[in-house]
């Protein structure tokens, strides 16, 4: 058996055979909790079909629901759900890594460009610097620029 939601402000339930993949009940909520999801089953459970083991989401209420019905049935957490909520941590972890070192290097690259800033004008206002050396200048303003434009942009979460 297997459980399927979406996500909303009501929640369809698919509770399906996996063998068979022959839908056994579907139904809509608009609350998941225990006793609710219990109701949900109870269909399920009425037509005494042989249960040998449930997948389900890694919602509380889920687990609940089927430890209480089946306490003697193998219950599994969706792979996928948990690939993705294992990966979420990672991605939270470095994302937070991240943050720091992005706010650890704006704040050197912003004094960095304004100095570039300030010699900019100061070659441009006394013409005594080669015209190669304000296009030194520029190029390391650019560089600059597109390194600090590059700790601004987000990546997405596994399977997101």
């Amino acid at each position: 058996m297997e459980f399927r939601k979406t996500k909303g402000n009501e929640t369809i339930y698919l509770i399906r055979d996996v063998l068979t993949g022959r839908i056994l009940h579907a139904d809509h909520v608009t609350q998941s909790t225990k006793d609710r999801l219990k109701q949900l089953l109870a269909p399920v459970v009425a037509l005494e079909v042989p249960v040998i083991g449930v997948i389900s989401h890694a919602q509380p209420t889920e687990l609940q629901a089927v430890a209480e019905l089946w306490p003697t049935i193998p219950h599994q957490i969706c792979q996928f759900h948990a690939i993705r909520e294992a990966g979420r941590l990672i991605y939270n972890a470095d994302h937070r890594v991240k943050t720091d070192m992005r706010i650890r290097m704006q704040e050197r690259t912003h004094a960095y460009r304004h100095d570039l800033h300030k010699r900019l004008r100061e070659a441009e206002e006394s013409k005594e610097e080669q015209e190669q050396g304000i296009t030194q200048f520029q190029i390391l303003e650019e560089y600059a620029a597109t390194g600090e434009g590059a700790l601004n942009l987000e990546s997405q979460a596994p399977f997101h």
